[in-house]
């Protein structure tokens, strides 16, 4: 007896292959469990002027080999970004690169440089008081003073292996768009 799929089964297999598909090329970004801790970093602090501010921050990365294999020649790009006060957007403000092995189902800590951000707030600075004929001073007259600088706004760690990367973790999901 020679029996053909309906043509709903063959429908449903059909679209059940398209949507697998990405699964198993998304699956090897997935190799690598990537966790990440921010903590503040010493900055210099020379705070004689209140609008100028200082941030430090260190990433804590704490990788997870989820596969049986061994992993070797690791490389692993963090990256810290900024809000450019002046023009407005996120930069990329540092990054670099650190090499790892994983052995199987194994871990292994690692540590950025300490990245600083100096900014100064917008504020308004006095301008010099002159006094006025009868020898009293005038009122004081400020002009505002535009933000600059440079202020922290996330991270990014990805992991490469030769084929490509096999691991990844952002601080906020559109950064990765900035890479």
């Amino acid at each position: 007896m020679n029996v053909l799929p309906r043509p709903a089964l063959i429908r449903f297999l059909a679209l059940a292959a398209f949507c697998l598909a990405p699964i198993s090329s998304a699956l090897a970004i997935d190799k690598v469990a990537v966790t990440v801790q921010v903590h503040g970093a010493p900055h210099k602090d020379d705070n004689k002027n209140d609008a100028k501010e200082s941030q430090g921050r260190i990433l804590e990365i704490a990788l997870s080999n989820q596969s049986r294999e061994d992993l070797k020649n690791l490389k692993v790009k963090w990256t810290f970004f900024g809000f450019d006060l002046k023009d407005d957007e996120v930069v990329v403000s540092d990054a670099g690169t650190l090499k790892c092995s994983l052995p199987p189902n194994g871990t292994a800590a690692l540590t950025s440089k300490a990245v600083e951000f100096d900014y100064t707030r917008k504020h308004a600075e006095k301008v010099g008081v002159k006094p006025n004929k009868l020898g009293k001073p005038t009122q004081p007259k400020a002009k505002q003073v535009a933000a600059s600088g440079t202020r922290y706004a996330g991270w990014a760690v990805q992991v490469y292996q030769v084929d490509g990367a096999i691991g990844e973790a952002f601080s906020r999901p559109d950064l990765k768009d900035k890479l």
